[in-house]
């Protein structure tokens, strides 16, 4: 992977609110080129964080949970640890699913919150990349981070379809919120769920939480009236790093053009990023392209149709559960 050496020197500033001290899988092979700023409201959990072994390129844990006012909020625990929230887990729902023992309530606690917008002011807080996964705190946390997004090249979410939780922000409510601001959505991932019966692992389920990337868009002015925040060469250079180290290369195209047009890039900034492939083209990837076009297409139109049903001899195998 082709790193453009202004990007090497400052690296890729990276928000992760909502890691639980662990990079997600999904930004793993950028791990050299971040500077990771997470969240625990735990302070001896941060400095442990911050002292453990690491790929990053920088890392800073800070002593808060996030939200979108400032202020001690109650903090409901669950059992599992990654589904405790700020808010009340929607029990009569849940119980009607197969997972529904991860949210039992344990307690609770009171944390420390803040928002984005005061620790950009007291910490100097900035992200190319905001990643949450809060636990349906995501309107909110966004609301009140205004001034932290005009920086903002792309933005990871974890959200639900329906509210999960009492009050969450559900993924129709994130996509307006970030269409309106000039973000594009290029990735959702979906996570179906099984009913509490027999046929809990068998068949297609709900879908009921999901994954989304979203990217600015620099031309959103033309396109749909939404100006775009000021861009210099350093952004410039990230937004195709980016774009092309994710895998949109005709988007990184696009982008790289653009600043061009504009004498922010030449061809020789941001053609060799087009041609380094970005991180999409692993073994498998390369391995697939070797094969016409048309056997790709059958291939993907089958994997598609398959992709959430059982392992066959799993199906053959597994008793049906008693209701």
């Amino acid at each position: 992977m082709l790193i453009p050496d202004e990007v090497q020197r400052t690296g890729i500033d990276f928000v992760d609110v909502g890691c639980s001290g662990d990079l997600d899988q999904a930004w793993q092979p950028l791990a050299p080129v971040l500077n990771l700023v997470g969240f625990d409201p735990d302070a001896q959990a941060c400095q442990h964080l911050n002292q453990a072994p690491s790929r990053l390129r920088s890392r800073r844990y800070l002593p808060f949970a996030i939200a979108g006012e400032e202020g001690s909020l109650p903090l409901t625990l669950t059992k599992s640890s990654h589904c405790a929230s700020l808010l009340k887990p929607r029990q009569a729902w849940l119980a009607r699913f197969d997972y529904w023992e991860l949210f039992a309530e344990t307690g609770s606690a009171t944390v420390r919150c803040t928002t984005l917008d005061l620790l950009r002011k007291s910490e100097g807080l900035r992200a190319d990349v905001l990643k949450l996964d809060t636990q349906g705190m995501e309107l909110p946390i966004l609301g009140a981070a205004a001034e932290l997004l005009t920086d903002v090249i792309c933005v990871h979410t974890e959200t639900g379809f329906v509210e999960n939780y009492v009050g969450e922000s559900v993924a129709a409510g994130v996509d307006e919120f970030l269409r309106h601001r000039g973000f594009l959505l290029f990735d959702m991932k979906t996570y179906p769920v099984g009913r509490r019966n027999a046929y809990a692992t068998v068949g297609r389920h709900q879908p009921l939480w999901c994954e989304c990337l979203w990217l600015r868009d620099y031309l959103s002015e033309g396109s749909f009236g939404i100006p775009a925040p000021p861009v210099d060469r350093l952004t410039a250079l990230k937004v195709v790093f980016l774009a092309s180290a994710l895998g949109y290369l005709d988007y990184a195209m696009e982008m790289g053009a653009h600043f061009e047009a504009k004498g922010l890039l030449a061809g020789g900034d941001y053609l060799p990023l087009l041609r380094s492939g970005g991180l999409s083209l692993g073994i498998g990837s390369f391995l697939l392209r070797l094969l016409p076009y048309r056997v790709r297409e059958y291939l993907y139109r089958e994997l598609l149709a398959c992709r959430q049903q059982p392992h066959v001899l799993k199906s053959i195998f597994r008793k049906p559960r008693r209701v």
